[in-house]
């Protein structure tokens, strides 16, 4: 008999308002596993961070990008203000451990 595969769990593009950092970190990241976020450009959120802190905003300057993460691997990232996305996989046991960090 033939398996049909679901896609895995997945998010729309988003910022979290009331967070600083946020991390994922992958316990099983199969092939095609991404973490995406673009430069976040035009929203308040961003301009109120390049109000705050402008050199935390400038190196992830005006483009779209993706990270390929491998099961191990920690992602930290400034989701106080960059817009950031996880598609679907195509593939069984993505496992992760999501946690955002509020300075006080």
């Amino acid at each position: 008999s033939r398996t049909s595969r679901t896609a895995a769990a997945w998010t729309n593009p988003h910022v979290h308002d009331d967070d600083f950092y946020g991390a994922i970190f992958y316990v099983a990241a199969p092939e095609g596993t991404r973490f995406c976020y673009d430069d976040s450009l035009g929203t308040p959120a961003r301009e109120r961070w390049e109000t705050y802190d402008p050199a935390l905003v400038g190196p992830l300057a005006e483009t779209r990008h993706h990270v390929e993460p491998q099961t191990g691997d920690l992602i930290l990232a400034p989701v106080g203000w960059l817009r950031h996305w996880v598609p679907p996989v195509d593939a069984d046991g993505r496992t992760a451990v999501v946690f955002n960090v509020v300075c006080l």
